[in-house]
Parts: structure tokens; C-alpha cells; sequence
């Protein structure tokens, strides 16, 4: 062998070494980039558990001050509801007294007239407060089972309100989605309804049966069949999709409106609508006035029971089973007439002017419609709702006395011990009509006296004084 041939398998041998120690060296280089890769893959993982963690533990934070927030909002609407209860307790504790000084004092310069101290704080106009104290929009009821338009509008309106700055009577209540609708409707308006006894006694077991206005109208037919100008005019501009969900609510009505193209649909389409807001709304009527009524004695409740209650009563006594509501004034009048605001979707808050001594203020709740059942059922708190109770005046005075101590037992005595002044209802026999001491009892109305008319304080030794016949001669010109 050559010494050139040994040289060159020499350098041969010694460049596969070379090789061989650079192939080595790049497999281990790719190992460690692949360690690398992993290992940095390890720390995001580990970091990406850190932060989910830390999100977690903050969002358990969030979630504790939010539980925090909440029951000191409840605590809060508990202790101003106590608070409210007090001052009616304090008002009806008072009220006698305040009568008794009032009427003593009427008219008598240097003596103002004592007042009922005011009720719980009020939010401010158009704002809506609830229990975790959050001023937030009322919420829209959409009736189950149904998503098109006029459902989530037309038949949900009436449950609607508008921004305060565009209506200011519309004063939405605090802690409840049930609002006012009328300038002059306060939580401290009183109110009254006229019932029969056996209502009462349910009422005081804790339920209340709120009919439907469907159900109004088996005793008139004209129940919230009123509309308002503004309420017509809505149906004249429907929309497709609005006349479509109509119609598929009364199928004969589209297969006659398909065979009149011609004709004028909007009395349809409001009839149909109407129909359905009867078996959607359910109205609980009562009567505002701050004195009983004969006339509702005389309608209501002969032999029954009248219950003295407030809006904010109502709100307290609903506000557990309740979602959204309305408690407005009924207006008086006709159809060709301007309403408020407030009547504008709201057939069941227009009433003939023929009923207008009712002086009645509606509670309406939205219902979802069940077939052969005509209203709501709810369980309420009666002590709640109620403040006083009066027994009726037509009823004779010994069976009211009576039936005030019975009653009196079964309202204000609990496991045979009297309820505090806090919780104690009264009850009272109505003194709107008394029978007066008679003075005619020996009057004999068949001796007739012919001359006493003829000769009426003019003549003769009967004329009767100035002052007792003043009213009969003035047009002779015979007074002073």
C-alpha cells in the first residue's frame, strides 16, 4: 500500500468521525429543543392553571359580595318595611285622637289640623329600586310559549312602562315590579274594598282570587272593551308579523278577512286582541276615597265586611308571588275621548262615565291563559294587606257588635294571646248610617191639619216666627 492511498483513508476515517460526532451532536441538539419546547409547554400549562384559578378564586369573591349585597338589601327592605308597618301602626294607633282633636278644634283660629305622619320613602320618579338596592329597567313580560312581535309588544304593552322623562305619572315603586299609573296615585292613597264576609275569612287564611277581565264581563259585557284614540289608531299601522300572530289566535276571522280584502281589518285585529288581554290580565278592583261609600255598601256588601289597604299594602302583600303589574286609576269616559298616557294599551283602565261614582283604582296582573280557569289563585299575606276592617252599617247594631268581637278573635288573637299594636287589625262597626232617636214615635199622621199648609207663616195666630218660615216668604218680599 502507498503512503498516499494510507493518508487518504486516514482523512476519510477521521471525516466520518467528524460526521458521525456532527449527526451526534445535531440529534442532540434536536432532543434538547424538544425538551425545551415541553418544558416550556409544562410552565404555560402551569401558569394557564394559575391564572384559571386565580380567576376562580375571584369570581367565589365576586360571587360572596354579591351574596353579601343582596342580603343586606334584603336586610334593608325588611327594616323599611318595619319601618313603614310602625308608622301605620303609629297612624292607626293615633287616628282616633287625631279625629277627636280635629273635629274639637275644626274651624277654631291657632289650631292647625293634626295629619297621619307620612309612609315609607318613595323612589324617585321613573326609577325602579330592587332588593339588592340597583336601579335597573322593569322587565318586559312576554307571554309563555309565544315569540313573535305582538306578543313580546301588543299583548305585553299594557305591562310596559315608558321613561319617566317622557312620562312623568308613571311612578314605578320600589322593591316590586308592580307600578303606579296616575298623577295622583301614591303608596299612601287609601283604599277600599267591599266584600262578603266568607271573601274576608279567605283572605285572612292567606289566599286571593284575582278574576280575569274575561271573567268581568259575565257581569258586563262592556268590561275593558273601551279603547282610547290612540290605542285604535295602533292597529290601524300593524305589521305583518303582528297581524299574522293575530290571526292565528282566530282562524275564522282570517278566513273572513281572506274572503273581504276590501274591508277596513283594524276593528278585527282590536277585537281579536282584546279577547286575548281578557284572558291575559286579571283585575282585583277597589275604591279610592278616604271616607266609606254608601253606594258600595249598598252594591258590595249589605251584609258583608269593607278592608281599608294602600298601593304600597297591596305591593307588600304581593311582592312574593308577584313578577310585574300595574296599579292604576280607571278613567271615565267614552271611546271619541282623550285618556291620559296611561290609557294608551290599557282597555281595563277605562270605564262609561256611568261608573264614575266607583272612584276605582285597578291592581292587574298578567296571567298566562288556562283553559276552564278564570283568574289567579295567589297566596298573600293578609296582616299585610289589610289595616282595618269595618262591618257593615245595613247590618242590624247588635248582630255588627257581634260580628266585630268574632272577628276581632279571629284577626288579632294568635294561639289564644292578643297580637302586639305592630300586627293588630281594626275592626270596626261602620258608623256610616245610624238610626237616629226617633221624634215622630207620637205623632198621629191621620189627623189631618188643613189649614197648617195653606196658611204657612202668613196669617192668623199660627204664623210661625221669621226665622223658622224665612225660607217659604222670601219671594213675597216679606223678610228683612
Amino acid at each position: 500500500m502507498k503512503a498516499n492511498d494510507s493518508k487518504t483513508i486516514q482523512r476519510a476515517e477521521g471525516l466520518a468521525i467528524a460526521r458521525a460526532k456532527a449527526a451526534r451532536i445535531a440529534a442532540d441538539a434536536d432532543a434538547a429543543k424538544a425538551a425545551f419546547d415541553d418544558a416550556n409547554a409544562t410552565v404555560d400549562a402551569e401558569a394557564a392553571a394559575y391564572d384559571a384559578e386565580t380567576a376562580a378564586e375571584a369570581a367565589r369573591a365576586a360571587q360572596t359580595a354579591y351574596e353579601d349585597a343582596f342580603d343586606a338589601g334584603e336586610a334593608s327592605f325588611d327594616a323599611e318595611a318595619a319601618y313603614g308597618d310602625a308608622i301605620d301602626a303609629a297612624n292607626d294607633a293615633c287616628e282616633p285622637m287625631f279625629t277627636a282633636y280635629n273635629d274639637d278644634t275644626k274651624g277654631v283660629v291657632g289650631y292647625p289640623v293634626v295629619r297621619r305622619l307620612p309612609g315609607r320613602r318613595k323612589a324617585p320618579p321613573g326609577e325602579l329600586v330592587d332588593h339588592t338596592g340597583t336601579h335597573r329597567p322593569i322587565r318586559q313580560h312576554t307571554p309563555t310559549g309565544r315569540d313573535s312581535g305582538v306578543f313580546r309588544y301588543v299583548m305585553s304593552r299594557s305591562m310596559i312602562t315608558t321613561n319617566a322623562s317622557t312620562r312623568s305619572s308613571s311612578k314605578k315603586a320600589p322593591h316590586s315590579q308592580i307600578y303606579y299609573e296616575g298623577e295622583d296615585l301614591t303608596d299612601d292613597t287609601e283604599l277600599w274594598r267591599y266584600m262578603r264576609l266568607s271573601m274576608l275569612l279567605v283572605l285572612l287564611d292567606g289566599e286571593a282570587f284575582i278574576p280575569t277581565i274575561e271573567k268581568l264581563r259575565a257581569d258586563d259585557p262592556t268590561e275593558a272593551t273601551t279603547l282610547c284614540p290612540r290605542t285604535t289608531k295602533r292597529f290601524q299601522s300593524l305589521t305583518k308579523e303582528d297581524r299574522k300572530c293575530l290571526l292565528a289566535c282566530a282562524p275564522e276571522k282570517a278566513e273572513f278577512m281572506k274572503a273581504n280584502p276590501q274591508i277596513d281589518a283594524s276593528p278585527y285585529f282590536s277585537a281579536i286582541w282584546g279577547h286575548e288581554i281578557g284572558k291575559r290580565r286579571c283585575a282585583w278592583c277597589w275604591h279610592a276615597a278616604d271616607i266609606e261609600s254608601m253606594a258600595q255598601w249598598h252594591i258590595y256588601a249589605k251584609d258583608g265586611v269593607a278592608i281599608r289597604s294602600t298601593p304600597r299594602q297591596i305591593r307588600m302583600a304581593l311582592g312574593d308571588v308577584v313578577d310585574s303589574g300595574v296599579i292604576g286609576r280607571v278613567q271615565y269616559g267614552e271611546g271619541n275621548q282623550s285618556f291620559d298616557e296611561s290609557a294608551f294599551m290599557r282597555p281595563y283602565l277605562i270605564k262609561s262615565r256611568c261608573y264614575a261614582h266607583e272612584k276605582e283604582v285597578r291592581v292587574v296582573l298578567p296571567r298566562t291563559p288556562i283553559d276552564h280557569f278564570c283568574g289567579l289563585k295567589l297566596r298573600i299575606n293578609g296582616h299585610k294587606l289589610i289595616s282595618g276592617i269595618r262591618i257593615s252599617p245595613l247590618l242590624p247594631l247588635d248582630e255588627a257588635n257581634s260580628l266585630r268581637d268574632s272577628l276581632h278573635e279571629i284577626v288579632n288573637r294568635k294561639k289564644g294571646k292578643e297580637l302586639d299594636d305592630m300586627n293588630r287589625i281594626s275592626v270596626q262597626v261602620s258608623a256610616a248610617k245610624r238610626k237616629p232617636d226617633s221624634h215622630l214615635e207620637n205623632v198621629n199622621f191621620f189627623q189631618s191639619q188643613q189649614n197648617s199648609v195653606a196658611r204657612f207663616g202668613r196669617f192668623g195666630k199660627d204664623q210661625m216666627p221669621q226665622i223658622l218660615s224665612e225660607d217659604m216668604l222670601r219671594g213675597f218680599g216679606t223678610t228683612g
